[in-house]
């Protein structure tokens, strides 16, 4: 049965190595699964979440640091804090001002005379 599983490893090196494989060898079911199991970690497999299995990915991750893309986020993060700094200088327009186009009403200022007659 090792043999078999080298021959399909040279063969297929990037392929998972399963049980219909080695029963097309010539080997029963109950051997292959038990062989697939105690070879998985030689083999890079693993049972996966779906029961079958799967390559182990033990590549590690790469991670590329680059300096001027550090300088373009902080030109970034500032031209969005400038944007901000101008939505808020902006005036608010009233919908009902808008729609007449003349000047919102104000009420009078109370003045000395009108607040006498009232006492």
């Amino acid at each position: 049965m090792r043999q078999g599983t080298k021959q399909i490893v040279e063969t297929y090196p990037n392929d998972l190595v399963t049980s219909s494989q080695l029963r097309t060898l010539g080997f029963n079911i109950p051997l292959t699964k038990r062989y697939l199991e105690f070879a998985a970690d030689a083999l890079e497999q693993e049972i996966g979440e779906n029961g079958r299995y799967q390559r182990v990915d033990n590549s590690p991750n790469i991670i590329i640091q680059d300096d001027e893309d550090e300088d373009e986020d902080e030109e970034l993060d500032t031209d969005i804090i400038d944007n901000e700094s101008i939505e808020d200088d902006e005036i608010e327009i009233n919908d009902d001002t808008a729609e007449n186009g003349s000047e919102p009403e104000q009420e009078p200022e109370p003045n000395s005379e009108s607040e006498e007659k009232l006492e």
